[in-house]
């Protein structure tokens, strides 16, 4: 199964209060069409009609005998939130399609999961985790930078132009900025590889730990996830990144799923996802 470190969700994912019904706007949203920003704006616009009449009220309930659709389309929720984890291998790229005719992560997934869509991306030289799921409002729910999802990075650095230290790791916690980009603060050490990563590794791997060497390991945990982040602040610290291994995605861990293998997480970790997800929504006062 996929790690799921509750890290303290488990209070979190309790008490949430239940509604008849389901808001307009959320139900739109979880559909895929839209963020539930865009959502609340195409309701607010008349755009759409619950049982062929016209709501401008966002925050209308909705029962799964209604008929939502939006601009005469109509809007189909997914029955049931599903969640799958993947373990990206090295040269596969995150998108449905390439013109360019490399291999797609979706050949790597069943056809009953081929819809789903992903939760942020992954380079095409990064392997690791990564998670899709049929749910819209989750998937942003996951990505947006002010809910703050650590990811965490096994990473293998080799001093190209500077030494890598244990100090200078630690520098990157008062965060960066690199060519006009402002960097928050990342955090990164030194590990042994093994202690994180059931797959193959490099020879010699183990000892590659203590710094000062022309190849180390270490741990990078971000909250932000800008385009290649990692590649670039490290590049600037004098280091080439030769390996980047995602470990985790919040509290969802890649334990050892291997490469190019799919797992379906357990309806316990979506519901815990889910109910996180409408108790910060409720905090903020959302619809």
């Amino acid at each position: 199964r996929c790690g799921l470190s509750y890290l303290g969700l488990r209070s979190l994912c309790s008490n949430v209060p239940g509604e008849r019904g389901q808001v307009v706007a959320k139900l739109i949203a979880a559909s895929g069409l839209c963020s539930r920003r865009d959502a609340v704006r195409l309701v607010v616009d008349g755009r759409v009609e619950v049982n062929g009449k016209a709501v401008v009220e966002p925050g209308t309930r909705v029962g799964d005998a209604d008929e939502v659709a939006v601009d005469g389309k109509v809007v189909e929720a997914p029955t049931h939130t599903v969640v799958i984890a993947l373990h990206k291998p090295r040269e596969y790229i995150t998108t449905s399609h390439d013109p360019a005719g490399r291999r797609t992560i979706y050949e790597l997934l069943p056809n009953h999961w081929r819809q789903m869509r992903t939760v942020g991306r992954l380079d095409y030289m990064t392997e690791g985790l990564l998670l899709l799921t049929n749910n819209g409002a989750l998937k942003r729910f996951l990505e947006l930078p002010i809910n703050a999802f650590q990811r965490e990075y096994l990473v293998r650095l080799h001093a190209a132009h500077a030494p890598i230290s244990r100090e200078s790791l630690a520098d990157l916690a008062m965060g960066i900025t690199v060519k006009g980009i402002s960097y928050g603060p990342i955090g990164a050490s030194l590990v042994d590889p093994r202690d994180h990563f059931t797959g193959p590794l490099p020879t010699g791997s183990g000892g590659e730990t203590q710094g000062g060497g022309r190849n180390n390991w270490a741990t990078v945990t971000l909250h932000e996830g800008k385009n290649r982040e990692i590649r670039r602040v490290m590049e600037h610290k004098g280091w080439q990144v030769t390996r980047l291994i995602r470990i985790a995605y919040g509290p969802l861990r890649l334990g050892t799923l291997s490469s190019g293998n799919v797992l379906l997480c357990s309806s316990e970790q979506v519901s815990c996802l889910t109910k996180l997800m409408a108790k910060v929504e409720a905090g903020r006062g959302g619809v």
